[in-house]
């Protein structure tokens, strides 16, 4: 070190800079190692998302970002995420992360045989767009329209509560599949199969099914169903069409006790 005044000075100055590097490669390498935090935690933590603002253009310029934050998905989610970002609007960057974890899963466990994923978000009032169709595959977004909730889910424009009981009237929350085609009492629909005793196991049971409803059509309003994902009669037939037969159904709410407990998430 220089001595005198301003040698005092600079030595302090190199012991600070020392000082800060190894604490901040010490903390870095602590979050790298912490790979169990949840998915959960590390966006509300890292990508702070305004609610109001959080579709997937404001944040498409932020691909790096994102794959920096996401320490806990495989690289291959992380890929699949940022391939969706310019073109599946208005979903959350969160609850597609989620939807393609599941799906990998399902994936692995041999329950769904689709790269086809159809997202429906909950969470979302029904007067906008939140289902999604992506195709894993081509990397392409397929349909985007509303759905209906149930009417005991709450309000005909927010949905807030889910239930897997019978007669409840209420939608479904969690991982499902795709079963069959079949002609009822509303036309055209699909079965759905939930994937997750005792959340949504009970769905083929409870007949909660995709098919269409003129009211979806009419007006944004639509927490009319009986639990069932309805939507608009002109886009049943390309909906079903699109994912029958054992693509995954991954119907989003933020229920903590779900996020923080599913074997899919």
């Amino acid at each position: 070190f220089i001595k005198g005044e301003n040698g005092s000075m600079v030595s302090k100055f190199l012991i600070f800079r020392l000082f800060t590097l190894i604490t901040g490669f010490a903390f870095l390498s602590g979050a790298n190692s912490n790979i169990k935090l949840s998915l959960e935690n590390k966006f509300d933590k890292n990508i702070q998302f305004n609610n109001s603002k959080s579709t997937l253009d404001n944040i498409s310029n932020d691909k790096d970002y994102i794959i920096e934050n996401i320490k806990d998905c495989s690289k291959n989610v992380v890929t699949k995420v940022c391939e969706f970002l310019d073109k599946a609007h208005g979903i959350s960057p969160k609850v597609l992360s989620y939807a393609i974890h599941a799906h990998d899963i399902a994936k692995e466990r041999n329950e769904v045989s689709s790269d086809k994923i159809t997202i429906i978000d909950y969470s979302k009032p029904s007067t906008e767009n939140r289902l999604w169709v992506l195709n894993l595959k081509s990397k392409e977004v397929e349909i985007i329209t509303k759905v209906a909730h149930g009417s005991g889910s709450g309000g005909k424009v927010k949905a807030s509560k889910f239930s897997n009981i019978s007669n409840s009237h209420a939608s479904s929350i969690g991982v499902a599949k795709t079963k069959d085609v079949y002609f009822g009492k509303h036309g055209k629909s699909l079965r759905l199969e939930g994937l997750e005793t005792g959340l949504n196991d009970r769905m083929l049971a409870r007949s909660v099914v995709i098919h269409g409803a003129k009211y979806v059509q009419k007006n944004g309003h639509v927490g009319r169903s009986w639990g069932c994902p309805a939507v608009s009669n002109d886009m049943v037939e390309p909906l079903v069409e699109e994912i029958k037969e054992g693509s995954l159904v991954f119907l989003y709410y933020p229920d903590k006790n779900w996020l923080n407990s599913s074997e899919y998430l």
